[in-house]
Formats: C-alpha cells, structure tokens, sequence
C-alpha cells in the first residue's frame, strides 16, 4: 500500500470514528432522561448533559468537510473506510 494511500484510509477511520463519538454524546442526555422519568428530576444533570452536546453542529460540520476533502482527493465518497480499496494501475 501506498503511503499516500495509507494516509487517506486512516483520515478516513480517524473520520468514522468521529462521526461514532458524535454519536454516542448522545448517551447521556437518554440517561438521564431516562433517570428523570424513574427517579426525581435532576435539572444539574439535565443541564449537563445539554451543555454536553451543545457542540454536536461543530463535530458534524468537522466530519462532512474531511468527508468532501476525502472525496475530492480521492475520488470516493469514504463514509465506511473498510469499504477503501486501493486503486491497481
């Protein structure tokens, strides 16, 4: 492999995983809805965990833009890096 090739797959994981952590800040704010309905009502902990994925719009902004760059210098769109396959001359 290519170290230009092994360059853009692993900006291409570094992006997956991105796009996952994004995800997964989610979590907290379904905990503690999910503590709130069980038990009583916890505003600190709501209010932390809306502080906690204020910032989602930025993360998803990052990914797309490293997801056009990729396609751009590439040629293909890489949304699942497993899927990369290098180019044969």
């Amino acid at each position: 492999m290519k170290p230009t090739n092994r360059f853009v797959l692993g900006v291409a994981w570094a992006n997956f995983v991105l796009a996952l952590l994004g995800i997964l800040k989610f979590l907290p704010l379904v905990l503690v809805a999910m503590q709130s309905t069980l038990m009583s009502n916890s505003t600190v902990a709501w209010r932390w965990s809306l502080d906690l994925i204020s910032d989602t719009h930025w993360i998803f902004l990052l990914w797309a833009l490293v997801l056009f760059a990729l396609r751009w210098a590439t040629g293909r769109l890489l949304i699942f890096p497993w899927r990369f396959k290098r180019k044969t001359p």
